[in-house]
């Protein structure tokens, strides 16, 4: 009986490997035209929902509903930040110095300083969708949200269908 080694061990490991990513590469090809064919289906629903002024429909076959996707996305991280984390903090430091020894700082100053201290580097460069949806206000329908989204955040929304079995 021949003995395991990890070389034999890793032969196989690399083998499967490729294998599985050949597949999923393989399903994926097989996959697009039928991704094509539904999504043709998903505009076919919405434009009858648009044109009947219908919320959703429900068959024997299933319920289709109109639903709105919102995308938050990053556009200008150094506006971001300077808006959301730096502008507020800075005007919080410099209240917090009224009535102290040093009356002569200001907001613009300590933005300056909270500026060169850095540290952005350790956060992720993303906004949080449902605090800058927040921000945005309740979507009102046909009308999207009352407020524009945080600076430097980039905001789209579209209208889609979604699809319940019966």
């Amino acid at each position: 009986m021949k003995q395991i080694t990890i070389k034999d061990v890793v032969r196989e490991y690399v083998k499967s490997r490729d294998e599985i990513e050949q597949r999923e590469a393989d399903l994926a090809e097989e996959l697009k035209e039928i991704k094509k064919v539904q999504a043709a289906r998903e505009q076919w629903m919405l434009n009858e929902l648009k044109k009947g002024e219908q919320e959703s429909v429900r068959t024997d076959e299933g319920t289709v509903y109109r639903s709105v996707k919102e995308s938050i996305k990053m556009a200008d991280w150094d506006a971001f930040v300077e808006e959301v984390i730096y502008k507020p903090l800075a005007e919080k430091v410099a209240a917090g110095f009224v009535g102290e020894a040093y009356t002569e700082i200001d907001a613009d100053y300590a933005l300056q300083l909270m500026k060169e201290a850095g540290g952005t580097e350790f956060l992720n460069r993303a906004a949080n969708k449902t605090a800058c949806l927040e921000v945005m206000g309740e979507r009102v329908k046909g009308k999207g949200r009352p407020n524009p989204p945080p600076n430097g955040v980039s905001y789209v929304a579209f209208e889609t269908v979604g699809v319940r079995r019966s």
